[in-house]
């Protein structure tokens, strides 16, 4: 079976994440796009198609329809009604993508769907609730980028304070991908240095609103944020594709809690393979509970039953 992605809502964050998948080494063999506005798809599709050419790919990219849902191994859910300018919260987006999904997840599963769903349309940690909700597939095969994003971010900054690589810094940001995100400083960690004892409680709570406002930064600078995210996207499509085994943070179903929300999983060909355990101090507890509480009440309008059959590491 060959490796197709099939990507619905092909505006700044799917097309930067087709873009960034195609000049980067990867498993895919075919790419089909969906969208509402043809037009405009056919133009990426040819322009993709001829930058192909000056590549050492060789995967195809194609105007595609929910038809392509049937033989495709992740689908790439980045659609949107509302633009990000527009809003001032990721909960702004809720009710109007609700409905959406309704639309895009349907099509998608009556059209034989087996794969993987990857959901980066806000706010992420619900979408990927709904998704799994109307698709009623094992959760282990619904996805959301959730603070992985938020993750690189937090590594980026404390890089560029401690002069190291960022890709040396074990450093992690759970819960919600929004206000309610945290750091989990208790498991940072330079090396064998504890950046929990680094830092004092301001410059910690300095970095952790940092990590949180980028992303509303860079919308207010240039109206939308989308290179970050479509590189989260194509990290977690090649940890499935290659079966990499991989450990990363995503918008994952915490069983307990009834909740989709940040943590860290294991990725691999089946999609999400284990869920890690990870140990919080008192303060970090309330910060997980808190993000808990605010999806839910995101959700509280919403069905949501979800049966968990991965393994879990005890």
């Amino acid at each position: 079976m060959k490796n197709k992605i099939m990507v619905v809502g092909c505006g700044n964050v799917g097309m930067a994440y087709v873009y960034a998948l195609l000049n980067q080494k990867n498993k895919v063999d075919e790419i089909a796009l969906v969208d509402l506005d043809r037009e405009r798809i056919e133009g990426e599709v040819m322009d993709l198609n001829h930058a192909l050419v000056l590549s050492e790919h060789s995967t195809s990219v194609k105007v595609g329809s929910y038809a392509d849902a049937k033989d495709a191994k992740i689908c790439c859910i980045t659609a949107s009604r509302i633009a990000q300018v527009k809003t001032t919260s990721r909960m702004d987006e809720l009710a109007e993508n609700k409905s959406l999904f309704q639309e895009i997840v349907g099509n998608v599963m009556n059209h034989g769907f087996q794969g993987i769903f990857l959901i980066a349309s806000n706010p992420v940690d619900i979408m990927a609730g709904i998704t799994q909700a109307i698709a009623k597939v094992d959760p282990s095969r619904v996805i959301g980028t959730g603070t992985a994003l938020d993750t690189a971010r937090l590594q980026y900054i404390l890089s560029k304070n401690l002069k190291v690589d960022p890709q040396s810094i074990d450093a992690y940001v759970l819960g919600e991908h929004g206000p309610n995100a945290f750091v989990l400083w208790s498991g940072a960690h330079l090396g064998t240095v504890s950046l929990n004892s680094l830092y004092d409680q301001e410059a910690k709570k300095t970095i952790e609103r940092m990590v949180i406002q980028a992303g509303y930064d860079i919308v207010r600078r240039k109206k939308a944020t989308y290179y970050g995210v479509a590189m989260t996207l194509v990290a977690i499509t090649n940890a499935i594709l290659e079966d990499k085994k991989q450990m990363m943070i995503v918008s994952n179903y915490d069983e307990q809690n009834e909740v989709y929300i940040g943590s860290p999983v294991i990725l691999g060909k089946t999609g999400i393979e284990k869920r890690l355990p990870f140990a919080l101090t008192d303060l970090e507890k309330t910060a997980y509970l808190k993000a808990v509480t605010a999806i839910h009440q995101g959700t509280k309008n919403d069905s949501i039953h979800v049966s968990t059959t991965y393994e879990t590491i005890e």
